[in-house]
């Protein structure tokens, strides 16, 4: 058990309610505009422990009904030291577990995976400030704009929402190029390989508890454990087209591989929706008891923020609390 949840009072559950109930409508806002037999796949995982992962499945058609099920789950697992983390894409069938890329029922959403370089900034805040400033400035500018951002309390999960699934090659295809022109692009910045159908990253609203190596390499925990929050930039969807192209395939190589997936409630993600989530997610001093000791909680309130702001004038970001990986898991 980590030293964080040590500290934990008993309620952990309890007080991490409000984190639970913005990570369930996250979940809501992300995917139930799909096809409602989705599922939609959230993963525990100790940061230290060898345990075998922790998980839950729901409908897509059934997230925004199963919001109190699904807040309770989150909170449980998080209160209890864990990290939870959400299924970039969904899944054929439900998976009590951690899903694997045969689970995926199609890619909906290509993902970068950026971290802060300490080795190349010589501590934890200096790589975290030079992290942001590179996200914040996203030099593709003849690239695609995210259609959110998710900030992990470390590191930064930028996600391009697709304006309609694609089959598993050509998503992780698309995904690979996609990141490789960030590795390009982001100077002092780890990009790492989060290709794999069955990826799972930071889930926004949970509390991100780091791993002893990371502990020893000046993250911050205990009582200074970030949140992971979301961020939203306007982004648009991107046309099958356009990850034709990432992928080096022809557009129709797309349409075909995807024409024998059920096409009805097949939408993506609204601009709209994922406003009014800001909008509604829990102020700062809802979240103030959920700190150990007199640390306060994350700063959660909606402001306008600089992340392409040259390109989306009416931008709105959530910043989280200033602050991951390499493995089968983002930030």
């Amino acid at each position: 058990m980590n030293a964080a949840t040590e500290a934990e009072p008993e309620s952990a559950g309890d007080a991490y309610a409000p984190a639970g109930h913005a990570a369930a409508d996250f979940a809501a806002a992300y995917l139930q505009h799909w096809q409602p037999n989705w599922w939609f796949n959230l993963t525990a995982l100790h940061p230290d422990s060898k345990a075998a992962p922790e998980g839950r499945s729901w409908r897509a058609a059934e997230v925004a009904a199963k919001r109190d099920e699904i807040a309770t789950w989150v909170a449980a697992k998080n209160g209890a030291g864990f990290g939870v983390y959400f299924t970039v894409n969904p899944l054929a069938h439900a998976v009590h577990g951690k899903a694997k890329a045969a689970d995926v029922a199609a890619f909906v959403a290509l993902n970068i995976d950026a971290d802060p370089d300490v080795d190349e900034h010589g501590s934890y805040g200096a790589a975290r400030a030079a992290l942001w400033r590179e996200v914040e400035a996203w030099p593709l500018l003849d690239g695609p704009t995210p259609f959110f951002v998710v900030d992990s309390g470390n590191g930064a999960g930028l996600f391009f929402a697709l304006a309609q699934p694609v089959d598993l090659a050509t998503g992780k295809a698309a995904c690979v190029a996609l990141q490789a022109e960030a590795r390009a692009a982001l100077r002092g910045v780890k990009v790492d390989s989060t290709a794999n159908a069955d990826r799972v990253m930071r889930l926004p609203g949970a509390r991100n508890w780091p791993k002893a190596s990371k502990l020893a390499r000046g993250y911050p925990g205990g009582d200074a454990a970030p949140w992971a929050s979301l961020r939203t930039t306007g982004g648009p969807r991107m046309a099958p087209e356009a990850v034709a192209a990432l992928a080096g395939s022809a557009p129709a190589a797309s349409t075909a591989a995807t024409a024998s997936m059920p096409q009805e409630g097949l939408r993506a993600p609204s601009a709209e929706r994922f406003a009014a989530l800001l909008a509604s997610l829990p102020n700062p001093e809802d979240l103030d008891r959920v700190s150990i000791g007199t640390q306060k909680g994350p700063p959660i309130g909606v402001q306008k923020g600089p992340l392409h702001a040259a390109r989306n004038p009416a931008l709105v970001v959530r910043p989280g609390a200033v602050g991951g990986g390499a493995d089968d898991r983002g930030g």
